[in-house]
């Protein structure tokens, strides 16, 4: 039986903070893994990775022509039906498998023209690197669908279950691989493949019944329909998240991206952050929408100070973790990026307020304004890089996307409220922020004059921010009364 998250409020609120808490798991292995990646590679090493890793992400991103997008949208046009939304769930699964396959052998070649004929010169080759991070991509897409599916339905248990088996079992191989075994970049590789074929396949076994001999054409033709013209912006949106990387190589070295991979890896937990609330919240949300609550305004608005209250204390605590990075590594030439997190800390922000302006439109099916807005985004960021790397190196990429994300934030605002107008408690919420802006951005400036070091900065900045959040939190209570 399909449950309605909407009905139960304490249930939704325990759910929604534990699917983001496991979706968020997965996620930031990279990061639970930093002090082992910092011992044991240099920079360059480091941003080899980085590059090895992007092969095994587009695949991901485009290897089902996103029927998981469709999804997390259109199993809704089927809940109020049992019957159908079980023919639909094993439809998508197993198109989704065929798809994978598919890919799979396209992905190869792609991976042997991009590392034999571009990467050679820095030791990358398609043999062993670029097979194991397509294979490790194709297990990956084994599971998107049915993740989706759970979280759709707030099988938690289920999900806790799969997705703490790939982070115990990809740290602890990946640990042993690199450490013991001195596998270098490919223990990190290889263990991450052996993790997620393993939960694959146990998948496989235990819910066969996902596999549907005869699967329903038109439940694929309407996912289709949502996600072909959706599939433009995946792949734009992909270039425009990680074509840095290639930019960055391309610009300056294998060795500043690897100090930019680190950056980013740390600095990328906000928005894998934002991703897991993405997960969480989506399935409220849109069942508010499908129902048409008529708490839908209240509840928006709630969870709006949410996405702000969680968002900034992850973004002020990721500035906290950056500014303590020697307590994770010695090593002098990955120090060197301390002073940039809370420059990169800050141009995030506008990530806290773009979340359900682009849910809104993914709700809506307006996919075709996404691809737009995103290859819009994707020109400028590409100008940017190229106006801004040169001159200002690492700084400049960041001066970028902050640009870039006051610009995404603006056009898919005002889109979103085109297609839903709501209430997000703006005012409220852009006054406190800037209150936090001014906070970080103010103790950074002065931390020299004042004498601290950037561990005692970290801490403090932290604590000034908790205090504007508690203060939005109290005069959100004051205003209820």
């Amino acid at each position: 039986m399909i449950r309605n998250p909407s009905n139960n409020k304490v249930q939704t609120g325990k759910a929604i903070v534990l699917f983001t808490f496991l979706s968020f798991l997965p996620a930031a292995l990279g990061f639970f893994l930093l002090p082992v990646y910092l011992k044991y590679y240099e920079p360059g090493a480091y941003g080899a990775l980085t590059l090895l890793n992007l092969i095994s992400g587009f695949y991901v991103a485009i290897g089902t022509l996103k029927l998981d997008a469709a999804a997390r949208t259109n199993y809704y046009d089927y809940k109020h039906d049992p019957a159908q939304l079980k023919m639909y769930v094993s439809s998508i699964f197993t198109y989704s498998l065929i798809l994978a396959f598919a890919f799979y052998f396209v992905f190869l070649v792609v991976a042997y023209v991009l590392l034999e004929y571009n990467y050679q010169d820095i030791g990358l080759s398609f043999y062993p690197y670029g097979l194991v991070v397509v294979t490790s991509g194709l297990f990956s897409l084994m599971l998107v669908v049915y993740f989706i599916v759970l979280k759709n339905e707030y099988r938690l248990r289920e999900f806790a279950a799969y997705s703490i088996a790939i982070v115990s079992l990809s740290f602890c191989l990946q640990y042993v691989l690199i450490a013991i075994v001195k596998m270098g970049i490919l223990g990190a590789l290889l263990g991450v493949m052996i993790a997620k074929g393993i939960v694959a396949i146990s998948l496989l076994i235990n819910r066969r019944d996902l596999i549907n001999l005869k699967p329903e054409r038109s439940m694929l033709r309407a996912s289709l329909k949502f996600s072909i013209p959706f599939l433009p912006f995946i792949i734009i949106n992909w270039f425009f998240l990680n074509g840095d990387r290639f930019l960055l190589e391309h610009l300056l070295s294998i060795n500043e991206l690897g100090l930019y991979a680190l950056l980013l890896n740390v600095l990328g937990l906000i928005k894998v952050f934002f991703h897991a609330l993405d997960g969480a919240f989506r399935p409220y949300l849109f069942n508010l929408f499908s129902n048409n609550s008529p708490e839908i305004f209240s509840k928006t608005k709630q969870v709006a100070n949410w996405y702000f209250v969680l968002g900034m204390l992850a973004i002020s605590g990721i500035i906290l973790v950056g500014s303590n990075l020697n307590f994770i590594t010695d090593n002098t030439r990955y120090l060197t990026v301390i002073p940039l997190f809370t420059l990169g800390g800050l141009v995030m922000m506008p990530q806290m307020f773009i979340r359900i302006p682009a849910l809104i439109l993914v709700y809506s099916k307006d996919s075709k304004f996404i691809s737009y807005a995103s290859f819009i985004s994707l020109i400028l960021i590409v100008v940017l890089f190229f106006m801004l790397i040169p001159k200002f190196q690492l700084y400049g990429a960041l001066y970028a996307l902050g640009i870039m994300n006051l610009f995404l934030l603006i056009l898919f605002y005002f889109q979103a409220q085109r297609a839903k107008k709501l209430d997000y408690n703006l005012p409220a919420i852009l006054s406190c922020s800037f209150v936090a802006w001014i906070v970080i951005g103010g103790l950074f400036y002065f931390r020299q004059e004042l004498d601290w070091s950037y561990n005692v900065y970290g801490i403090v900045q932290f604590a000034g921010t908790f205090l504007v959040v508690a203060l939005f939190g109290f005069l959100n209570k004051l205003h209820k009364r």
